[in-house]
């Protein structure tokens, strides 16, 4: 339910010819939805899970998971990502 709040909200956004400050919050409104979803497939993720979902013994909270999720996964596709080695797409 959630996910098609968020595709209205962001067809809303993208179609206005104009940016407005409801356009504005419409976007950071579906930021912060994504973010708290994502955050909700962490914890499902860590429940079912057998392992640690953080390393180091980090306790796995509410509030960890949405710092995990506003922080880490914004960056994952982008250039602050370390590079890929190069064999590491190879087999022996």
């Amino acid at each position: 339910m959630l996910l098609f709040a968020v595709i209205l909200i962001l067809r809303e956004v993208l179609t206005a010819n104009d940016v407005t400050l409801q356009s504005i919050f419409g976007a950071l409104s579906a930021y912060l939805v994504i973010g708290l979803m994502f955050a909700a497939g962490y914890a499902t993720m860590s429940a079912f899970g057998g392992a640690p979902f953080f390393a180091n013994g980090q306790p796995a909270s509410t509030a960890t998971f949405q710092y995990f999720s506003f922080t880490r996964s914004p960056r994952s596709a982008t250039a602050t990502s370390p590079p890929r080695p190069p064999a590491a797409g190879r087999w022996p």
